[in-house]
C-alpha cells in the first residue's frame, strides 16, 4: 500500500548552545504539525483496516449461507450427478470433451441433459463472448413440472485471478468447485464474487478485466442467451426427484 514515512523529532539550535537553550519556534511549530499529521495517518489506517476486516468477515459469511440454501435444493440428485461425472471425467483428455462426455454419461443414466451454449454481443462495458455447459431437467417433488439445474465442471476455477488477495483466495474455497444447482443461486454466487474480485483489485492496486464483471460473468449460465444442442428425450426416473 502507502510507503512507510519514519519521523525524527528536529530541533533547531545555535551553534554552541547547551541542550537547556531555547529551541527555534519555527522547529517546534513544525514537530507539533508532523505529529499531528503522524496520528492522523494512524487513526486513517486502523479505520481502513477495521473496514477491510468487517467487509471480508460480511462476504465470508454471506457465501456462507448462498452456498448452504445451495446444498439444501437437490441433494440426492446431485450426488448422482457427481457420480456420473466422475465417471465421464475418466474417459475425457479436456474440458470441452468432459463436458460432451457428461451429457452422454447422463443421458444414459436416464436423466435428461443437454449441452448448451451462451452467446452474447458486444455493449460499451462488456465485450462479447460465448460459453459451453450442460443443463438438466429435474422433475420436482409430487410435481409433473421440471427444473432446471445448471451443471458446470469447473465453476470454481471460472473465478480464480493470479493478483488476488489473501482475503479473495480464501474466498473462493468456499465456493462448489463443480456446480450442479439452480439458476438462481448460482446467480447470488456470481453477483458476490464479482463485487469481492472488484475489491481484490483495488487493494491490490490492479486493473480488473471488463470480462470479471458481474454482467460478462452471468452471460455465461445465463438461460435467456444459451441455446441447447442436443438432449435425450428421457424424463427422470422416479429415483431423481428433487426434494
Amino acid at each position: 500500500m502507502g510507503a512507510e514515512r519514519f519521523l525524527g523529532c528536529r530541533v533547531d539550535r545555535k551553534s554552541g548552545e547547551d541542550e537547556d537553550d531555547d529551541f527555534s519556534l519555527e522547529g517546534f511549530h513544525q514537530d507539533l504539525d508532523d505529529e499531528q499529521e503522524d496520528s492522523i495517518s494512524d487513526d486513517d489506517c486502523g479505520g481502513e483496516a477495521e473496514e477491510r476486516r468487517i467487509y471480508w468477515e460480511s462476504q465470508h459469511l454471506l457465501l456462507q449461507e448462498i452456498v448452504e440454501q445451495y446444498n439444501a435444493v437437490g441433494r440426492k440428485v446431485r450426488e448422482e450427478m457427481k457420480r456420473q461425472i466422475e465417471i465421464a471425467r475418466e474417459s475425457s483428455r479436456s474440458t470441452l470433451c468432459l463436458r460432451r462426455a457428461v451429457v452422454n454419461q447422463l443421458c444414459s443414466k436416464g436423466l435428461n441433459a443437454a449441452l448448451c451454449f451462451s452467446h452474447w454481443k458486444p455493449t460499451h462495458n462488456t465485450p462479447a463472448g460465448w460459453h459451453e455447459y450442460i443443463e438438466v431437467r429435474v422433475n420436482t417433488q409430487g410435481k409433473k413440472k421440471q427444473i432446471g439445474f445448471v451443471v458446470e465442471v469447473g465453476f470454481r476455477e471460472e473465478f480464480r485471478m493470479a493478483k488476488a488477495s489473501e482475503e479473495y483466495k480464501k474466498l473462493i474455497k468456499q465456493v462448489p468447485e463443480m456446480y450442479i444447482g439452480k439458476w438462481e443461486h448460482m446467480k447470488a454466487i456470481i453477483r458476490l464474487l464479482c463485487e469481492a474480485a472488484k475489491k481484490s483489485a483495488e487493494e491490490q492496486n490492479i486493473h480488473i478485466g471488463p470480462w470479471r464483471n458481474k454482467t460478462f460473468m452471468q452471460m455465461k449460465w445465463s438461460p435467456s442467451s444459451s441455446s441447447s444442442s442436443s438432449s435425450s428425450s428421457n424424463h427422470l426416473p422416479p429415483t431423481f426427484k428433487v426434494a
